[in-house]
């Protein structure tokens, strides 16, 4: 039986990961959800927050993981709106 791992905190020379949390925001339930969500997040890594109705470019941001909030659509624009920074 192999040994399970135990994730550790990040020590102080280790870089905490970034998470880029998109939604669109004029839906007061993705709006409400990202409220929700972020603080929560924010005690694990960093969070960078998105408007996908903004029409952003964010292929020039610097993230290591992203979560997009909504359906279809929003998966499809946050694809379009990173370029080649998927």
């Amino acid at each position: 039986m192999k040994p399970q791992r135990t994730p550790s905190a990040p020590s102080s020379t280790q870089k905490r990961l970034t998470l880029l949390l998109l939604a669109a925001m004029e839906r007061e339930d993705m709006a409400a959800e990202v409220h929700r969500l972020a603080p929560l997040v924010a005690e694990h890594a960093e969070v960078v927050q998105r408007d996908l109705g903004d029409g952003e470019d964010l292929s020039s941001l610097e993230f290591d993981i992203a979560v997009v909030l909504g359906g279809d659509g929003s998966m499809l624009r946050s694809a379009h709106q990173m370029g080649r920074r998927q």
